[in-house]
Formats: structure tokens, C-alpha cells, sequence
């Protein structure tokens, strides 16, 4: 295994984590917008 591809593969390895941190925290303040947005709409109904 060569440099080049060992620093290739933990840059690929890093990029996945970082993707999947990235997307968990998206997912979650998604999810925190829905819950207000339903309180919201609960609270005042159109």
C-alpha cells in the first residue's frame, strides 16, 4: 500500500464520518423544527 492510498483511504474514512455527523445533526434539527412547527399550529390553528 502506498502513501498516496493510505492517506486516500483515511481521507475517505473522515469524509463518511463526517457526512454522517453532518447528516444526524441535520435530521435532528429537522425534526426539532417539525415538533415547534406542530406545536405552533396546535396552539393557533389556521
Amino acid at each position: 500500500m502506498t502513501f498516496r492510498h493510505m492517506l486516500f483511504e483515511h481521507a475517505m474514512k473522515f469524509g463518511k464520518q463526517l457526512h454522517q455527523a453532518a447528516w444526524f445533526r441535520w435530521r435532528h434539527l429537522l425534526s426539532c423544527r417539525n415538533r415547534e412547527l406542530s406545536v405552533e399550529y396546535s396552539l393557533h390553528p389556521i
